[in-house]
């Protein structure tokens, strides 16, 4: 689900990128911690709706020199927007 909508948000803002042959994703689910698997089994069902987004977390560090260009501001939305040509 992950890698599903990651190519898609690439796609729909990198347009000349292929995020099919161009984009290795890796990504990584692992267990909650004890206490939050116990407060969802607490409401397993009932019609109470949890969610968890902080437990959601993408990054590498340290950063490599790409993510040290790239971080630098507008120059990703420039590229996108066509205003600089590709390096």
């Amino acid at each position: 689900m992950g890698q599903i909508a990651t190519r898609a948000w690439l796609r729909a803002r990198l347009h000349a990128l292929d995020a099919e042959r161009h984009v290795r994703i890796h990504d990584l689910v692992k267990p909650g911690s004890q206490d939050l698997r116990m407060l969802f089994a607490r409401h397993e069902g009932r019609d109470v709706v949890l969610a968890n987004d902080t437990s959601v977390g993408v990054g590498h560090a340290p950063l490599s020199a790409a993510d040290r260009l790239a971080s630098i501001p507008g120059l990703v939305d420039a590229f996108v927007s066509g205003c600089i040509e590709p390096f």
